[in-house]
């Protein structure tokens, strides 16, 4: 809650922001899908780089700003309002690069080509349909305007982290701890450590009797303000955008892996990209950095890879 406290401290006395309506936000959830982790080739390589995005959350928050004011329901596509819409799409199987997120009825997250539904902000329909993917809507929410509530935040984190040292990590917290308190979900748990049960909503955390004796748990709906789904949406869908605009830079087919903020190609089509411009290099928000040079790499899955940088350290990674 900190983040949002600090947050808070830069808006107007007179600005406020409050949840919308039940189908906007249950919409918004089922929009809600985080980073693009997608390995593009598990086969080895050799001489391949991988870059960072600096503080590419925080950037995308002051860049591509949230919708924001009245909310309504709509059934085709407003190409002026920000929106999300649910909405069939055909993404072809030559696709370069995968980039709409499917989740299916388990809840696993794949970013597949074929004829799926899906949830997509109006921003990522704009992306795929100027990629050649067919994208049906079927019904929507759209949002009065697009606001910009944080560009005073972020410029303060930057200057943080620009500071260096103690001021550096802390700016790296603040920044990163902001957009997803927007997502929080409203059903949260809530536990108790008593010899007797605290209240009639209580229940045993275990169904086995005489086990976790004394511990019980209930479930609460919170209601707050800062409960903004479309939100949060919203950012980690221009995030993915970002990441997926550095990968067509750098030559989309040949992409070996991409991790929220980074991407992995062969070393040379990332120093052409940045050679001409088209991946912009430096230490500012939104700008990417060297992360690593590897002369030998593998990727087996998402969060999965290992390999051999160019000064010989072995990195086996796995999450």
């Amino acid at each position: 809650g900190t983040a949002l406290r600090a947050w808070q401290q830069t808006l107007g006395p007179d600005v406020s922001y409050s949840p919308g309506y039940h189908r906007a936000d249950s919409l918004a959830r089922a929009g809600y899908y985080g980073g693009l982790v997608h390995p593009g080739d598990v086969l080895p390589h050799r001489d391949v780089a991988t870059v960072d995005a600096n503080a590419m959350y925080p950037s995308t928050m002051r860049s591509g700003g949230v919708p924001a004011g009245w909310s309504v329901p709509v059934r085709r596509f407003d190409p002026v309002r920000p929106g999300i819409y649910l909405v069939d799409v055909d993404v072809p199987a030559n696709q370069p690069f995968t980039f709409i997120p499917y989740r299916d009825p388990t809840g696993t997250l794949a970013w597949p080509t074929g004829t799926f539904p899906t949830v997509l902000t109006s921003i990522e329909i704009l992306a795929a349909r100027a990629r050649g993917i067919t994208v049906n809507v079927q019904s929507g929410v759209v949002w009065a305007r697009l606001d910009h509530p944080f560009d005073a935040y972020v410029d303060l984190i930057e200057a943080m982290r620009a500071e260096g040292g103690a001021l550096s990590v802390v700016g790296k917290i603040m920044g990163n701890g902001l957009y997803g308190k927007f997502g929080t979900r409203p059903e949260q748990g809530e536990w108790a450590v008593s010899d007797l049960r605290p209240g009639p909503d209580w229940w045993p955390a275990s169904d086995i009797p005489g086990e976790l004796i004394g511990l019980w748990n209930r479930f609460v709906t919170i209601k707050a303000p800062y409960l903004l789904p479309h939100w949060a949406a919203w950012v980690t869908a221009g995030a993915r955008l970002a990441l997926l605009a550095a990968c067509e830079a750098i030559g989309a087919e040949a992409v070996i892996y991409t991790d929220t903020d980074s991407v992995t190609a062969p070393r040379a089509l990332i120093d052409a990209a940045a050679s001409r411009g088209a991946l912009t290099i430096g230490t500012g928000f939104g700008q990417w950095k060297l992360e690593a040079t590897w002369h030998s790499y593998r990727v087996f899955a998402p969060k999965v890879y290992r390999g051999v940088t160019m000064t010989g350290r072995r990195v086996r990674k796995a999450k």
